[in-house]
């Protein structure tokens, strides 16, 4: 585990905010009638095998690995289960192409029943802030005793460390420039296309609980990223992200992360006024470290990889 991987996985929620899916119209039904999100515990059984709740997920670790060979797929889709995830992916690939700048809110909830001893209560919950400008600039910021705040201005990803009163500049290589946030260890990811997100994981359409409402699951199939999840669900709601849930890889934990008061596309005349939320301050008594980051080299697709397979590539 790497200081710069935690930055990374904070400011990798992101990732899941400029996405949508296929315009679905209808009612939503009530909060109390959704499962696994937020204090109302795990996934029911049409949602999530019992053996992938109650997860959250451990920092992930940013550095070289050897190329290895894809994960055995997790499940398989029939025919209209792959056209329907065709259709929900063009949509999400055009709608993450108009979101040029995003903020939201967010309560974060993280459950580890080895310590409430009730895997429907959280933890910890937390509240927090995320800015994003396209293509790669983002401010990831939890308030509170559990303090925490990263930034990425397109160059590098800045750490602020309230323990150490640091700001650690994680340096990025002249080929992760640009694509910082995009390239990230979470699925879901702003400005990526439908066969890149296929190459990179394994997905289907979970659940559709109402017309307007669609749950995506995301499973890694490359093993640098089943070191840092198990599984990923995102919650769309009429193209906007409802909520994030992540399953650790230790079989015990998830977090969630619950999005609200969403602002896409806003004018802010005043901005000309008000501080750049992506520009890194080293507040006064505090030190400054930068540290260079190297890309990982890429995983070897497997044979028949632009081909149609379960769950893959058409």
């Amino acid at each position: 585990m790497t200081a710069f991987g935690r930055a990374w996985l904070g400011l990798s929620v992101l990732t899941a905010l400029g996405l949508g899916a296929a315009t679905i119209m209808g009612q939503q039904p009530p909060p109390t009638e959704r499962p696994g999100i937020g204090p109302l515990g795990p996934a029911g059984p049409s949602y999530a095998p019992p053996e992938a709740q109650h997860l959250m997920p451990q920092h992930p670790t940013i550095q070289r690995r050897d190329a290895q060979p894809p994960l055995a797929p997790p499940f398989v889709l029939s025919p209209q289960e792959e056209q329907h995830l065709d259709a929900v992916l063009r949509a999400w690939e055009g709608h993450s192409r108009e979101v040029r700048t995003f903020e939201c809110v967010f309560t974060r909830f993280e459950y580890d029943p080895v310590f409430t001893n009730d895997p429907t209560k959280p933890r910890f919950v937390d509240q927090g802030q995320i800015k994003y400008a396209a293509p790669d600039r983002g401010m990831f910021r939890v308030d509170g005793p559990r303090a925490e705040h990263w930034i990425c201005d397109g160059q590098a990803v800045y750490e602020y460390n309230f323990q150490k009163r640091q700001v650690i500049a994680y340096r990025l290589a002249p080929e992760m420039q640009g694509k910082a946030i995009a390239d990230g260890p979470l699925p879901f990811l702003f400005g990526a296309d439908a066969q890149k997100l296929r190459q990179r994981y394994f997905l289907r359409v979970a659940a559709q609980p109402a017309q307007d409402e669609i749950w995506l699951e995301g499973r890694p199939r490359w093993q640098k990223d089943a070191a840092n999840f198990r599984q990923a669900d995102l919650i769309l709601k009429n193209m906007e992200p409802f909520a994030l849930q992540v399953h650790s890889p230790n079989g015990k934990n998830r977090t969630v992360y619950r999005f609200e008061n969403l602002r896409v596309n806003e004018r802010d005349p005043l901005h000309i006024f008000r501080n750049d939320p992506f520009r890194a301050v080293v507040p006064r008594g505090w030190q400054k470290i930068v540290e260079d980051v190297q890309p990982a080299p890429a995983a070897i697709p497997p044979p028949g990889m632009s081909g149609q397979g379960p769950g893959g590539l058409r």
